[in-house]
């Protein structure tokens, strides 16, 4: 007996019910998830160098005073009244180192001057003609003169006639002309006849003028003839001239007849030929031609003064 009760006992032990767990009634646990670490903030930008205070600029250094050149205490001379403001020269007296420097001692001419004001001063223009006479060239209905300031010690000429840059030291070098002082001037001569001459030089004794010819009437807007000096235009205008006209068709046949004697049979041969040839008779030909000759004519003039 009590060994069977041994055995249930084991059997309750083996055999007996299980209860196995609902498989919804587990907790899943779940792996822990590593967190990211912060990014590290980021480093604030350096505060920018404080820009360095701009120095003061220089304040500009004043123009040397005016010194005349050694021409002006030769003797006379002729003295623009310049407006120091603008530069416009009003007028040129007739005065010395003397009259200069009185002027300068009160600080302008202390009175109105040809419309310039009290405070115009003068500044050395012209050297005087062998002759003693004095001239100069100011601001009036065909010429505009203006002092270049007082480093440069010149003057530029806008003229109807002549444009330049009068150089006073140079003036009067061939003992009469103003004009002498000119340096890279132009010209501008009209011809009576009809034409213009329009010249271009570095000083009075250049001998290669660059020599424009312009015949306004020929053409809608005029034909011009370009040389390189004075002298080419003398010796081959005319002849240029002709040569244009003909390229434009002012033309006419000629016909030369020419007889000889054929030495077989010594007949007389008559022989004639056609050329086209420039139409003297043409009235605008006849006209441009005379316009030319006395273009040649005005360079011989002023060649031979």
């Amino acid at each position: 007996m009590k060994k069977f009760m041994f055995f249930l006992a084991v059997g309750a032990l083996v055999f007996g019910p299980t209860f196995p767990a609902n498989a919804e009634e587990v907790e899943e646990v779940s792996e822990p998830v590593a967190e990211e670490a912060p990014a590290p903030a980021p480093e604030p930008a350096p505060e920018p160098a404080p820009e360095p205070e701009p120095e003061p600029e220089p304040e500009p250094e004043p123009e040397p005073a005016y010194v005349p050149p050694p021409e002006a205490s030769e003797g006379v001379g002729g003295w623009a009244v310049v407006d120091p403001d603008t530069g416009n020269v009003h007028g040129v007296i007739v005065g010395t180192i003397d009259t200069y420097n009185s002027v300068e001692a009160r600080g302008g001419m202390g009175h109105s001057y040809m419309g310039c004001h009290e405070k115009c001063v003068l500044r050395f223009q012209s050297k005087a003609q062998e002759s003693g006479n004095v001239v100069g060239i100011h601001s009036d209905g065909g010429n505009s003169v203006t002092w270049n300031g007082d480093q440069s010690k010149n003057f530029d000429v806008k003229g109807l006639e002549q444009s330049g840059t009068l150089e006073p030291s140079r003036t009067m070098e061939d003992g009469r002309d103003l004009f002498t002082g000119l340096v890279d001037s132009t010209t501008v001569t009209e011809i009576p006849e009809g034409a213009v001459v329009t010249q271009r030089r570095e000083d009075w004794l250049d001998e290669e003028v660059e020599t424009d010819v312009l015949f306004p009437e020929w053409g809608v807007e005029g034909r011009a003839f370009f040389y390189l000096s004075q002298i080419a235009a003398e010796e081959n205008l005319e002849a240029d001239v002709d040569e244009a006209l003909v390229s434009e068709g002012y033309t006419t046949e000629k016909t030369t007849t020419t007889y000889s004697i054929d030495e077989e049979t010594q007949e007389e041969v008559v022989t004639e030929t056609t050329e086209t040839v420039l139409d003297e008779e043409n009235v605008f030909v006849s006209t441009i031609r005379s316009i030319a000759s006395s273009v040649v004519s005005f360079f011989t003039g002023v060649f031979g003064s």
